[in-house]
């Protein structure tokens, strides 16, 4: 007798029962074997056959079909001996109904061509719009059904293995990362003991198995392509494949951001080949871009930092050393070690060359050295920028240039310090620049009036009336 793979599991499934309990087989046991053979898509006659074939001792062999080797067969030759968690309600394992189907399919966004083969619902009133689904495609989590739109989507395509560890699955791909995937994802009961180890092991093997079927075929995303043509330095191309980008209204805010900073870092580029150098008219796109990209980013994702670096480093090449800085000041505020640490190194190469560099910064146009604000040392810079760019320098009292002069008992930390507007590099207090400025007016007349001949000058206020 002939069997197909599947056939051969159920045959091998039925044996062992027959082993151990004769034709005395209890109902509980056919029950199980009953879920065994829908799970597996036997008919009740191709059954029969084999449970005589069992009883008979006929004599069988397994079919190579081409069919045997795909993920439905794997899935469901390896699933057997977890078929009692399925519970018809938040566990379903093969055996589910059209209901259900059509439910996780709507909720879950799946094509009408996909298998629904695993369903763990874990939403409260079970209404399967919450938790994990296993398709002949796909793995599908979504951990919060208020928000159905954060859910993870692992393609089989991309899974290079699946292990057990510490109570969970993870769930690798080609770049060696790894998703973690806790086991009451999976099964209902998540007790810890041996038997649901042995589970989760058997489950990470027979997902491994599917993955392997499948095989990895790389595909080229957009953002691959312009890797590509960066690395070419086709500039040109990366300006035009990022635009259409952003220009697509299908695309959502997360993809058009990163494609703002490929047109960024395209037209630096451009910048730096271009004849005029510092900041010409591609640095000056470039940074645009960046501002662009911030502008679809939100405050609290951290990739805002890493266009913070980036948008510093152009500014730098385009020798705006007062803009860039302050990124690379808003940079240093991220978590990521890495990107943190070559913001400050920027930072305080910047910091460096203002201190070295006198004329370059009294110089400068007053309205973009107006605001100075100081605070205690380096610890508290990291973040500490004006979003606006009213406040133009941010200096600890350590690292203040000693061409920027204050008056008597300053500078004091936490201090809002306003330029003068007549003597470059001497800095006073905001809190009453007004009333000082004011009173060298006052002493600025009495010297003109004294150098014109007056003997005596007198002062008169004026209360203004207003009707």
């Amino acid at each position: 007798m002939e069997l197909t793979s599947l056939e051969k599991t159920y045959y091998d499934e039925f044996s062992k029962s027959f082993g151990k309990y004769g034709n005395g087989i209890p109902s509980e046991e056919w029950d199980r074997l009953s879920k065994v053979r829908k799970g597996l898509d036997i008919t009740l006659k191709r059954s029969k056959e084999i449970i005589e074939a069992v009883q008979n001792h006929v004599r069988i062999t397994e079919s190579e079909s081409a069919n045997d080797a795909n993920m439905l067969s794997i899935f469901k030759r390896g699933v057997m001996s977890l078929l009692r968690h399925h519970n018809n309600n938040d566990c379903l394992i093969l055996n589910i109904s059209d209901s259900d189907k059509g439910n996780v399919r709507n909720n879950f966004g799946l094509e009408l061509d996909e298998q629904i083969l695993w369903v763990r619902d874990t939403s409260f009133w079970s209404n399967k719009n919450q938790g994990l689904v296993i398709t002949d495609k796909q793995i599908v989590y979504i951990p919060d059904n208020d928000k159905p739109d954060d859910r993870l989507n692992i393609e089989f395509n991309d899974i290079q293995h699946v292990e057990y560890r510490e109570m969970s699955l993870f769930v690798w791909n080609y770049q060696n990362e790894y998703c973690q995937l806790g086991l009451g994802l999976f099964f209902k009961d998540t007790t810890e003991s041996n038997e649901l180890i042995a589970d989760a092991k058997t489950l990470a093997n027979v997902l491994t198995n599917m993955a392997k079927s499948v095989g990895h075929v790389e595909t080229e995303t957009v953002f691959d392509r312009m890797n590509s043509l960066m690395s070419e330095e086709n500039y040109d191309e990366v300006v035009d494949c990022a635009k259409e980008v952003v220009s697509d209204v299908g695309n959502d805010n997360d993809t058009k951001c990163i494609a703002y900073m490929y047109l960024s870092e395209a037209l630096s580029k451009k910048g730096e080949k271009d004849s005029h150098k510092g900041m010409n008219s591609y640095m000056r796109d470039a940074i645009e871009a960046c501002d662009q990209a911030m502008e679809l980013c939100e405050d609290e994702d951290p990739y805002r930092y890493t266009i913070f670096k980036q948008k510093g480093e152009i500014e730098q090449m385009a020798d705006d050393v007062r803009s860039a800085r302050n990124c690379f000041i808003a940079a240093m505020d991220s978590d990521d070690f890495d990107l943190k640490k070559d913001a400050k190194n920027s930072y305080e190469l910047l910091t460096r060359e203002i201190s070295s560099d006198k004329s370059s910064f009294l110089n400068d146009d007053y309205n973009k050295r107006k605001f100075l604000f100081t605070v205690s040392n380096d610890k508290q810079i990291p973040g500490c920028y004006d979003k606006e760019d009213n406040v133009q320098w941010i200096f600890s009292l350590g690292l203040i240039p000693d061409y920027i002069n204050f008056p008597v008992g300053h500078p004091q930390p936490n201090t809002l310090y306003i330029g003068h507007p007549l003597k470059p590099g001497v800095y006073i207090p905001f809190e009453n620049a007004t009333e000082q400025l004011f009173m060298e007016k006052v002493r600025e007349l009495c010297y003109l009036a004294q150098c014109l001949g007056a003997v005596e000058i007198k002062f008169k206020r004026i209360k203004a009336i207003v009707r």
